[in-house]
């Protein structure tokens, strides 16, 4: 609940600031971002209606766009999806999550602006162009957002995350190291129950 409590503050700030600057500036609100560190944190489930309350608020109070609101609810929508399929060992991969999160954003604002004008030649304008753009960069920067919040959030609230307990599995850690030195015959005893439970989680899904 701080979590979430804690973003939502961060993010109304950044909206309100954006607001102050013009519409124009909402399409680089970092709104991705927020949903995939709600969907490491808790579930996807939480994320996406959490997602779409505050959207909903957000287009009430600070009177944003329709279709803008319906790119980021898109974009919540993809990063529920993909957040799960994450392969926590490489961090990398929340970069590319945000990098798709950011072509299915960019792809959403071309289809609308192709809904509202009906006209395919007349979407080649540079303002267009320039949404989808700043869409697809959105999503980059948010992966990488969510990328550097992660451990922050983990260290600040004392949570346990899946990169957590990677880290707790490096072969190099000291407490492993220690327990390899002073007690072997557990260490590999330890490291074999720990590679069936391992093979039953991924068999069980």
């Amino acid at each position: 609940f701080m979590i979430l409590m804690t973003m939502s503050a961060i993010l109304t700030v950044i909206c309100a600031l954006c607001a102050s600057l013009g519409s124009f500036w909402f399409c680089l609100v970092p709104f991705p971002a927020f949903a995939i560190l709600l969907s490491v944190f808790t579930t996807p489930v939480i994320s996406f209606l959490t997602s779409i309350l505050i959207l909903i608020l957000f287009s009430l109070t600070l009177q944003i766009d329709l279709p803008l609101v319906e790119t980021y609810l898109f974009g919540t929508l993809i990063a529920s999806y993909l957040v799960p399929k994450i392969n926590y060992s490489k961090r990398f991969d929340v970069i590319t999550c945000g990098f798709w999160i950011g072509i299915g954003m960019a792809i959403m604002t071309f289809l609308i602006a192709l809904f509202k004008i009906q006209d395919f030649a007349a979407l080649c304008d540079i303002s267009t162009i320039k949404s989808s753009a700043l869409c697809l960069l959105n999503g980059i920067v948010s992966g990488i957002i969510a990328l550097g919040v992660i451990p922050l959030i983990e260290n600040m609230f004392k949570l346990i995350t899946p990169y957590a307990l990677i880290e707790l599995a490096d072969h190099n850690s000291p407490l492993l190291a220690k327990l390899q030195s002073k007690a072997p015959g557990t260490y590999h005893h330890s490291m074999m129950v720990a590679t069936l439970c391992e093979a039953a989680a991924e068999a069980i899904g």
